[in-house]
């Protein structure tokens, strides 16, 4: 009867090792979706801040942050009173 036991936890062993062993191997071989291209950072032209290139808001060739007191304009001013 230990006999069975002892060959039921080694097979089990077996199995487990060789499960992780497989998927360690896919997962070297498969292709890397974790490339990130880094986008160009700017700094928003009223307060400075950096935001990626494909967030800010362009207006004129400027480039502001996503809040709405740096981008908004009225005449051709900005009307912001951001300190």
């Amino acid at each position: 009867m230990s006999r069975i036991l002892l060959l039921i936890v080694f097979v089990w062993i077996l199995y487990v090792l060789l499960k992780r062993f497989f998927a360690f191997i896919q997962s070297n071989q498969a292709p890397s979706n974790k490339s990130v291209l880094a986008d160009n950072i700017v700094a928003c032209h009223r307060c400075g801040l950096h935001v990626p290139e494909n967030e800010a808001v362009m207006i004129d060739g400027n480039a502001y942050c996503n809040h709405p007191d740096c981008h908004r304009i009225n005449n051709g001013r900005s009307e912001s009173n951001l300190s």
